[in-house]
């Protein structure tokens, strides 16, 4: 038999708002034609603010003569300002209070990085509170409109959790989330056995790390406990409404499925007074409590009907709107503590509830009301971390107690979490501001956290920023006085690397005789800028150059050649040679691949090509030799 599910709404009022633009002057998008011309930024001098290669597109910071001139460029097809939106000021939800969200975790946690499926009616991608980060249809009949909400549940449950904190309307629990439109259910709200399993299988293949469905049926569906059983084997968290069929005295085992499975956390219904929602659901498997009365959110302006002023905000109320607090709570928690397992923050959110009615457990209330719990605070005592910024180099002194066993660090701007093994850490990092979090975990597997903010103030470049995967490596070997910079105030990432270049950065990271002199070379002058690097390298029988006799310094460099090169360099040897799948034994360089996969410098591409013969930038040669000459970078 198929099983339909429904969305859990009781009523809906909406309160009005106006809109306003701004513009900027000063930032600007530029959209090329093609690929985006990174030569043409470098000599306008641009400052870089983002990237948008999908649409071949630069957020850049310029005055407007410069805009004007890049306007007229055959490569540009457009330069637009960077527009400001606003309505009006933004609400911060009464519910924030008996959640314990307090200022202080507002300001340093917003639940970046975390994956939050919203399985419900679709959400408006429009909305200009709401961010969007993807989604999909998975309705059999109709998905002509993409994951777009055309009912307005799925908008008001995506604006609990993540409401962009933007001066409008309001703020979600976790706004700097990323969230992700599962549309299983259709314009009236209803969805089958079908759309609920294609939708959290799609979860799972995208690596979703939350999944929040307001939806229910009285019926034990097997096919949908196994899948969302396989999805919390594959590390997600469910989060389910426990229904609004509950009675006034609560006292009825009436939880509806698929919350009442042990894979899902079910969540109930309170008032402001934190009572329960009389048709709030009840019974053994309740877990939590979330505010679920006169919940206002997000709706999409088509759906936004009830009033008159279509403004896209709206009041409901119901155990549907208690789930998305616990969703959002949730993506707090695993800000918090990236590495914990979903059991594991499970646990942190039944552990760190407010118990309501009886003592313990209930029925009526689960563990009690949903808390925020800033485990950033009050950490035990000879735990500290001290840092010294010195000219992009950035090194934390580690104090532990003998209790602790594992520290670890993640950087606001980066998703990766690294391990701390010694008393020291070191990053490097372009001109900025960041904060860092440390992650003490005790032998009792408590978690505290430590966080530090630091300004670096040298050095800058303008086509360098914090979040591109090669910085670190780049700034490593600037502070080192290896990598230097150009004139025009670049380092000059993306292009290509010549041979002259290369042997300069090694000749400098090996101490090199760097004096320039003649050459065996006889297309290498004297003045030459790396002429006593290249002249080095030869008496070192680092390089021998070609067959006759000239060096090519102008010629860029292959992967290949970067291989033997850093692999001569650091005298790495190879026993079992990788095999990828465009590396052949006779091809020159073959045994040199090898020792850079032996030794982690590098791993190839993930269709298991080395791509020998394509050139390698300037940023990835800092890579692979930041990697050869620092262990920290493997």
């Amino acid at each position: 038999m198929r099983k339909t599910y429904f969305l859990l709404l009781l009523f809906l009022l909406i309160i009005p708002l106006q809109g306003q633009a701004e513009t900027s002057v000063d930032d600007y998008i530029l959209i090329f034609k093609d690929d985006i011309n990174w030569d043409l930024l470098q000599s306008q001098h641009v400052q870089i603010i983002d990237t948008y290669s999908s649409i071949s597109s630069v957020a850049v910071k310029t005055d407007k003569s410069i805009a004007d001139k890049l306007v007229a460029s055959p490569d540009i097809l457009g330069v637009q300002v960077n527009h400001s939106y606003e309505i009006q000021t933004q609400k911060v939800p009464r519910a924030f209070n008996p959640l314990n969200i307090t200022p202080e975790i507002r300001t340093g946690l917003t639940g970046k990085g975390i994956k939050i499926g919203v399985l419900d009616t679709g959400i408006d991608s429009q909305h200009p509170d709401l961010k969007v980060s993807g989604g999909v249809c998975v309705l059999q009949a109709d998905c002509t409109m993409g994951f777009m909400d055309d009912n307005g549940h799925g908008t008001h449950v995506a604006g609990v959790i993540s409401a962009v904190n933007n001066d409008i309307g309001t703020v979600g629990v976790a706004p700097e989330a990323e969230i992700f439109a599962i549309k299983a259910l259709d314009s009236t709200g209803g969805g089958t056995t079908t759309t609920i399993l294609s939708g959290i299988e799609w979860a799972i293949k995208n690596d979703i790390d939350l999944v929040n469905m307001s939806i229910t049926t009285k019926d034990n569906d097997l096919a949908l406990k196994t899948m969302i059983d396989r999805a919390y084997q594959s590390g997600i968290l469910i989060v389910g409404a426990a229904g609004n069929n509950g009675t006034a005295g609560g006292t009825e085992d009436n939880l509806l499925y698929p919350a009442k499975y042990p894979s899902v956390i079910a969540v109930g219904a309170i008032n402001d007074k934190e009572q329960r929602v009389s048709t709030s659901a009840t019974g053994k498997e309740l877990e939590l409590m979330a505010p679920g009365y006169n919940i206002y959110s997000t709706v999409p302006l088509n759906a936004d009907i009830f009033d008159g002023s279509r403004d896209g905000y709206a009041y409901m109320t119901g155990t549907s709107m208690a789930v998305p607090y616990v969703t959002g709570i949730l993506a707090l928690y695993k800000e918090q503590f990236p590495t914990y397992s979903n059991q594991q923050v499970r646990d942190l959110l039944t552990g760190s509830a407010k118990d309501l009615g009886v003592e313990g457990k209930d029925s009526q209330f689960g563990y009690g009301l949903v808390q925020m719990k800033d485990l950033r605070l009050n950490i035990p005592e000879g735990n500290d971390v001290v840092p010294t910024v010195t000219n992009g180099k950035v090194t934390f002194m580690i104090y532990k107690s003998e209790d602790v066993k594992k520290i670890e660090v993640k950087r606001s701007d980066r998703i990766e979490v690294s391990a701390i093994k010694d008393d020291t850490w070191d990053d490097y990092l372009p001109t900025g501001s960041y904060e860092y979090t440390f992650y003490y975990t005790f032998d009792d597997n408590s978690t505290y956290l430590i966080k530090r903010k630091i300004n670096v103030s040298s050095p800058s470049f303008y086509d360098l920023v914090s979040t591109q995967w090669f910085s670190t490596h780049m700034i490593y070997l600037n502070v080192h006085g290896i990598l230097n910079g150009f004139n025009d105030g670049g380092l000059h990432p993306y292009q290509n690397i010549t041979r002259g270049e290369a042997l300069a950065l090694v000749g400098r990271i090996k101490e090199l005789d760097p004096t320039m002199r003649e050459t065996v070379f006889k297309d290498i002058e004297p003045s030459y800028f790396a002429s006593g690097y290249i002249q080095s390298a030869y008496e070192t029988k680092l390089i021998k150059g070609f067959s006759d006799l000239t060096f090519k310094p102008s010629q860029y460099v292959t992967r290949a050649e970067m291989a033997i090169l850093v692999a001569n360099a650091y005298q790495l040897g190879s026993q079992n040679p990788t095999h990828f799948l465009d590396v052949s034994e006779s091809m020159s360089g073959y045994k040199q691949i090898g020792a850079l996969v032996e030794s982690d410098i590098t791993k190839g591409y993930t269709d298991g090509t080395f791509r020998p013969h394509r050139f390698i930038t300037r940023a990835e040669f800092s890579v692979f030799l930041a990697r050869a000459e620092e262990p920290d970078f493997k």
